[in-house]
């Protein structure tokens, strides 16, 4: 095993953190050194964090036809990628899925939209918004969102 690297994750195992630069140098590794990186980053998450796992479902409540270019992106209209395009689904849809995913164990609930963003007086956003409430008052599930960027009043909404 190369001796950096298990200097470090001894040093992580211990409580001791990674510089900016050991963070590079363990992303570079590669061959048997990537799985001993592996292996590190299993018993420190096993150390700190246990054998728990916290679910987090998704929905794309707004999908395709972005008009961005991110070249990494299956929303992006710029490529024929095969990913379903819709609308943003409608308030009922999204909320039965939400208790699906709370029955099934989800722990957090995250909206996804494709698009570049939304502004605080965008009809969509607005239904947004009034989807939050229902959910935040019809279960228990940690709210998270994936909306792209925000003007600075839709942030604050």
């Amino acid at each position: 095993m190369d001796r950096r690297l298990y200097e470090i994750g001894e040093r992580v195992l211990a409580g001791g953190a990674v510089t900016p630069e050991e963070a590079f140098y363990l992303l570079g590794l590669d061959g048997p050194d990537a799985f001993h990186l592996f292996a590190y980053a299993n018993a420190i998450r096993a150390r700190f964090r246990g054998d728990r796992v916290e679910l987090c479902s998704i929905i794309s409540a707004r999908s395709g036809n972005c008009g961005e270019d991110c070249a990494f992106c299956a929303q992006s209209a710029h490529y024929a990628t095969g990913a379903p395009v819709h609308a943003l689904l409608d308030e009922e849809t999204i909320l039965r899925k939400a208790k699906a995913m709370a029955a099934a164990g989800a722990r957090r609930f995250d909206l996804v939209t494709s698009g570049y963003g939304f502004t605080e007086d965008d009809p969509d956003f607005q239904r947004i918004l009034r989807l939050y409430e229902r959910l935040r008052a019809e279960t228990t599930l940690e709210l998270c969102a994936c909306l792209g960027t925000l003007t600075p009043g839709a942030a604050r909404a």
